[in-house]
């Protein structure tokens, strides 16, 4: 998700925490609990690098909180084995896009241009996009 507020990072962030994050999420390799909140995150970025860590399943996401203006969590498609792992996924971005109110895409790896995948909460729909599109994504 390109073109992100920090309103947008702060509804992501409760969603994971929504998810169980205590079970399911950890910041880079840190044993304190999650900070409630992103601008320990972000500080945390700024000084050492911060990584989300979501667990579905055995599917790991990474977020590495780029910046403020990008929400990307990275997954392995290796990891991705069953019919039950690729629906956490989805559920995961059917969640995110919910809590966000924005589209979220599943893309090639930094190819943002190269959508495989689209659920758009306005319409509460799944758009199959393979290959590359014109216009940059939401």
């Amino acid at each position: 998700m390109v073109d992100t507020a920090v309103s947008d990072w702060e509804r992501a962030y409760e969603y994971v925490l929504e998810l169980g994050a205590a079970e399911t999420a950890r910041l880079a390799a840190d044993p304190d609990p999650l900070p409630s909140g992103l601008p320990e995150i972000f500080a945390r970025r700024d000084e050492q690098g911060a990584m989300l860590a979501v667990f579905l399943g055995k599917v790991q996401l990474d977020c590495f909180f780029f910046g403020e203006t990008e929400i990307e969590f990275d997954l392995s498609p290796k990891e991705v084995g069953s019919e039950t792992e690729a629906r956490s996924v989805l559920s995961f971005m059917r969640g995110l896009g919910r809590a966000i109110g924005r589209p979220v895409h599943l893309t090639e790896e930094s190819v943002h241009n190269c959508r495989w995948l689209t659920f758009d909460p306005a319409e509460d729909l799944w758009i199959f996009e393979p290959g590359p599109v014109d216009e940059e994504p939401t």
